[in-house]
């Protein structure tokens, strides 16, 4: 019976300790929730901002695909896609296929220039 009597008595000195920090307790729940939803609108808008690049990218790899050698994108396609996306995994993929474009049409200099980018500002962000 002592053990039931000791479990009440807790339950009432938390129900007593709620009631005497209520406004704490309110103001911290309030808080949790809008840093919560901060974090929530961020992530969502990170995603939003993950498809929109990787719908610009896949759009000028469709036009590669589907057209003729005098139609296929230029490096400066990827390159459009890159800065216009700045920091999402497809800007990242647009700028290494921009090298290999340029790799592929004969430009060295531009393709050895935007695999140094590349290596400098996407694999610098790897560490092994």
């Amino acid at each position: 019976m002592s053990t039931e009597s000791e479990e009440s008595s807790g339950l009432i000195e938390f129900l007593a300790w709620v009631e005497t920090h209520k406004q704490k307790l309110v103001v911290g729940g309030v808080g949790a929730i809008i840093v919560g939803g901060a974090v929530y609108v961020s992530q969502w808008k990170a995603d939003q901002n993950e498809q929109a690049a990787g719908g610009a990218l896949y759009e000028v790899q469709v036009k590669e695909s589907e057209t003729e050698d005098a139609d296929k994108p230029s490096p400066a396609d990827y390159l459009a896609v890159e800065t216009g996306h700045a920091g999402t995994s497809a800007a990242e993929r647009a700028l290494l296929l921009a090298a290999r474009g340029h790799f592929v049409a004969g430009d060295y200099e531009d393709a050895r220039a935007a695999f140094d980018r590349f290596q400098s500002e996407y694999l610098s962000l790897i560490h092994i």
